[in-house]
């Protein structure tokens, strides 16, 4: 083969190559071009009013989009689409997968402007467009859709002025407006006629008068001899081009100079508070001059000057006294604005203005009064003074024992014998026989207090219905102390930096319930003679009777109630048993109980003892009761006590106070 040939051959094989390329290119962009087909979606975007139809113009400004020719393509998304003419206001179009293929678009028109103005730097201009009012002020300047409008202006001191205005789309229109001023008449008139008017410091004339004038403000001022002159303003408006004013001129003044004492009193002249000195008053005409203070009595006169007099007036007061009388139930003590004058009573003379009176003594409520005294009448005041709980309940307050829960009774006791006698099953030796009399009335808490109770007192304590134990003697009697102040009632115990080291046995405030008082609710209240144990004197605990050491605790305690079950291991939530003759709960067992006595193994002397508190001292302090501890009758029985000087598991405690 020859050279030529060869390279034929090889001019042949590019070719091939060549085309194959180009092929695949073209099937490629066509295969693209169909699959872009399939995956695009076209919408058809119809532009309107027909003005915008031809100049329209498309933008694609956010997302997967393209536009040819007049079609909007997306590909499988939103798309933000800008649609525009010329003369038109631009709007954004969002497109979503699910819109139909033609969109039709409403373009708004771009509006022209309107610029307006008077010239006469007048802020009370009023600009109406189409009836409608648009702005208030010299110059207008508004932005409108194109078309025709009727503009009219209104200010008080000019006419009226309307025209037609017609605005193109991007178009200015602007004037200035020429407004003709409102011509009137001014009317004055006078009594008594004859008077001279100036108008703008300019005389006029006398009246009755009238003045031609353009519109604005007048200055007026009318005068005539032996008359104050007089001043006033007008307006000449569109509203009221002939203003008339009808003036009632006052005769000149006299002066009326006063003197007072004393001299911080009270002037009023005609009913009207006015300074003292030098006053000046219409003449020929009568005036009431009054003049008071506090502790006097008042003056008054009539009083007439004559034009330009000048008159001294010269005022001196009498003072004024009253009796007094003021009681006090109890003796109290008496202070007047402040003053000590007296305890129990006082009488006497006092200056006639307000006095303050406090009537006090230490553990009553206060009694503050206003008083006035008169000297044509005695004023009295006659007071019994309540102690702060009294006036609490009678302003119907509720007992503050009440509102957490602590359910008080009332008890009027009898006479009994305190301890055990000599042949009692299980007397122990302290249970000494003393003849108890009562001469007070007690209230006794029904239950023991709970532990959500004593929070109220200390918050560390638990907020539970269960009985408040591990406090001691002294802890239980400054709760005590607590409730009262909390009533307004004197602490019945004497506390010295939280250590309580005496009573106040005349006290009516909380306290624990005395050794006497317990044990007579425990074995006497509600019944026929004396018991030995809170439920009767018969050895079988009744079911139902109280939370004691039962058969729950055996093998863990050496003694045991044995067949007696109450439901409870340790201490039950008070109430949980029936109440006992007296109407308490948890009398005979739940927990012991704190009473106020000093524990003494030592009898007191003989003879009835009235109102027993035991022991002055003693090293330590009695409690009363069984508790679910208890697995011995003997320590059930209701003369049954022990010493205790330390907070126990096993203590707590009920409250009481004398009626």
């Amino acid at each position: 083969m020859s050279g030529s040939d060869k390279h034929i051959q090889s001019a042949q094989r590019k070719n091939t190559i060549l085309a194959l390329i180009v092929g695949s290119i073209v099937t490629v962009l066509i295969l693209g071009y169909f699959s872009w087909l399939m995956l695009a979606k076209g919408y058809t975007v119809k532009v309107l009013p027909e003005q915008a139809t031809t100049s329209k113009f498309l933008s694609v400004s956010n997302g997967p989009g393209v536009i040819i020719s007049d079609k909007v393509y997306a590909f499988g998304g939103d798309i933000t689409l800008q649609v525009g003419a010329p003369k038109f206001i631009t709007q954004s179009l969002l497109i979503k997968p699910d819109d139909p293929s033609t969109i039709e678009v409403i373009l708004e028109p771009s509006p022209g402007k309107l610029l307006l103005t008077t010239g006469l730097q007048s802020p009370d201009t009023n600009w109406f467009i189409n009836d409608v009012l648009v702005h208030i002020g010299e110059t207008l300047a508004e932005s409108l859709k194109p078309g025709s409008y009727t503009v009219r202006v209104e200010d008080k001191y000019y006419e009226p002025l309307e025209l037609e205005v017609k605005i193109e789309s991007l178009e200015e229109v602007s004037q200035t407006l020429s407004l003709t001023e409102v011509q009137g008449l001014i009317e004055i008139n006078s009594t008594p006629v004859g008077a001279r008017v100036k108008i703008n410091d300019e005389e006029v004339g006398v009246t009755p008068i009238k003045v031609e004038a353009s519109s604005g403000h007048y200055d007026v001022e009318v005068e005539t001899s032996g008359y104050e002159l007089l001043t006033d303003s007008l307006a000449l408006t569109y509203a009221d081009a002939n203003p008339t004013r009808s003036y009632l001129l006052e005769p000149k003044k006299g002066t009326l100079k006063v003197s007072a004492e004393p001299n911080n009193g009270t002037l009023i002249i005609n009913g009207k508070a006015v300074q003292h000195g030098t006053i000046q008053l219409a003449a020929n005409r009568e005036h009431l001059v009054l003049y008071e203070k506090d502790g006097f009595f008042p003056f008054s006169s009539q009083i007439k000057l004559t034009p330009g007099q000048t008159k001294a007036f010269d005022i001196v007061l009498k003072p004024e006294i009253g009796d007094v009388t003021i009681i006090a139930n109890p003796n109290a003590d008496i202070t007047i604005d402040g003053k000590l004058v007296g305890t129990g009573s006082y009488s006497g003379k006092l200056p006639a203005i307000a006095h303050s009176v406090e009537i006090s003594k230490a553990g009553y409520r206060s009694v503050n009064r206003n008083l006035r005294p008169s000297s044509s009448r005695l004023s009295k005041i006659d007071v019994t003074l309540l102690t702060e709980f009294d006036t609490r309940r009678a302003e119907g307050k509720p007992l503050y024992v009440d509102t957490i829960g602590i359910d008080m009774a009332r008890f009027r006791m009898t006479e009994f014998s305190l301890g055990s006698p000599a042949n009692e099953k299980g007397r122990r030796r302290n249970e000494f026989e003393i003849p108890v009399k009562f001469s007070k009335q007690a209230w006794i808490s029904r239950h023991e207090i709970t532990q959500a109770q004593y929070r109220n007192f200390e918050p560390a304590a638990d907020n539970s219905s269960l009985p408040i134990t591990n406090v001691t003697w002294n802890d239980a009697a400054l709760f005590c102390n607590w409730l009262s102040e909390q009533e307004g009632l004197p602490p019945f115990y004497i506390n010295r930096a939280g250590t309580v080291v005496g009573v106040n046995e005349q006290s009516k405030g909380y306290r624990l319930p005395t050794e006497a008082e317990w044990e007579w609710l425990a074995k006497r209240s509600k019944r026929a003679n004396s018991t030995v144990f809170p439920w009767g004197s018969h050895e079988r605990i009744p079911k139902g009777t109280g939370n004691f050491a039962d058969e729950s605790v055996k093998g863990s305690q050496t003694f045991y109630l044995k067949q007696y079950n109450d439901g409870f291991v340790g201490t039950a939530p008070v109430g949980s048993f029936r109440a006992d003759r007296a109407g308490l709960f948890d009398i005979a067992g739940n927990v012991s109980e704190w009473v106020h006595d000093y524990y003494s193994s030592r009898p007191p002397a003989d003879g009835v003892k009235v109102d027993y508190l035991g022991a002055t001292s003693g090293s330590g302090h009695v409690v009363k009761g069984g508790n679910y501890q208890s697995g011995r009758l003997a320590e059930l029985r209701a003369a049954y006590r022990e010493l205790a000087d330390n907070a126990s598991e096993t203590i707590g405690f009920r409250i009481a106070r004398y009626q």
